[in-house]
């Protein structure tokens, strides 16, 4: 049975089964739906929005992105690195002085899904 807007840790891969992006204004929405091989999971990416952020540091935009319309993560960064673009998901400074991630894709696979879709998102609003 499919089970919609759960992410749960498997060793298993993801199926992209499709991918929309509709343009509207300065505003890229995409959807993009996945699968768990064997039709255990049914995720889908129903928003994206990038806003750029001024200046000349590495951080060079900030992403929120919605999961099948009901869930939403803010504050995602777009960071210049070494090897180029990367995505930084959301986090907060501990007691000791490290950061820890306060939402992010539990296995690879949602990671490089999630932040190509969203580096996608920030090439088309940068061409503008």
């Amino acid at each position: 049975m499919a089970k919609r807007g759960l992410i749960r840790e498997s060793s298993q891969h993801f199926l992209i089964l499709g991918r929309t992006l509709v343009i509207f204004g300065e505003y890229i929405y995409c959807t993009t739906t996945f699968r768990l091989e064997g039709g255990e999971l049914r995720l889908e990416i129903t928003d994206v929005r990038v806003r750029k952020v001024g200046g000349d540091g590495k951080m060079k935009a900030v992403a929120s992105v919605t999961f099948d319309n009901v869930f939403v993560v803010h504050d995602i960064k777009i960071i210049v690195g070494q090897n180029g673009l990367f995505i930084a998901m959301p986090s907060r400074k501990t007691p000791d002085g490290e950061y820890r991630d306060i939402a992010h894709p539990i296995n690879s696979d949602m990671r490089g899904e999630l932040q190509r879709v969203i580096l996608d998102q920030f090439e088309l609003i940068s061409d503008q």
